[in-house]
């Protein structure tokens, strides 16, 4: 499989068009992939050099097949989930409208406030993903913290440090 297809499904399933009579063609979501990989690799050095081709639409080497690097599959399909919902936002805030005449009521606005919702999360997936990637899925700014005897910095039976006695600091251990 390609990246045509491949990356075409797993964008399907950030942007919940999943189920057949899709909202988006899968022309219109490789145009989208590709505007995507275009900023994400501006952002972030992966272990191959790719390069995007926006009139051609295609993406080099073969992201799937190719180089099966799975982050940048990844994290380019969370950035197109973002440009996809920021999209529609913004014709979701275009067409918000509140109307009332007399006692009837007509409010659109709950539709835009849902979609920046969307928009935000994905977001937020997207900057969660790129982080754990570039910090290389590790625990950053974890510590350990436990009473410390700088008496036994030079080992368990160490009596000295700096010149000091050992018991000046105190034996926790």
């Amino acid at each position: 499989m390609s990246w045509q297809s491949t990356m075409v499904l797993l964008l399907r399933e950030f942007v919940s068009d999943a189920v057949e009579t899709y909202t988006y063609s899968d022309v219109r979501l490789q145009e989208v992939i590709v505007a995507a990989a275009t900023s994400v690799i501006m952002e972030i050095d992966f272990t191959y050099t790719y390069t995007v081709d926006i009139d051609n639409i295609t993406i080099s080497p073969d992201p799937v097949s190719g180089t099966s690097e799975i982050a940048f599959q990844v994290l380019v399909c969370r950035k197109a989930a973002q440009l996809i919902y920021g999209g529609e936002y913004r014709d979701a805030s275009n067409r918000a409208i509140n109307f009332k005449d007399g006692p009837s009521t007509i409010d659109s606005r709950g539709v835009a406030e849902a979609k920046k919702k969307m928009l935000d999360d994905a977001s937020a997936a997207y900057n969660g993903t790129r982080t754990a990637y570039l910090t290389g899925n590790g625990m950053s700014g974890a510590a350990i913290v436990t009473p410390f005897n700088i008496g036994m910095y030079g080992g368990a039976y160490s009596t000295e440090w700096s010149g000091l006695p050992r018991n000046i600091h105190g034996n926790w251990s």
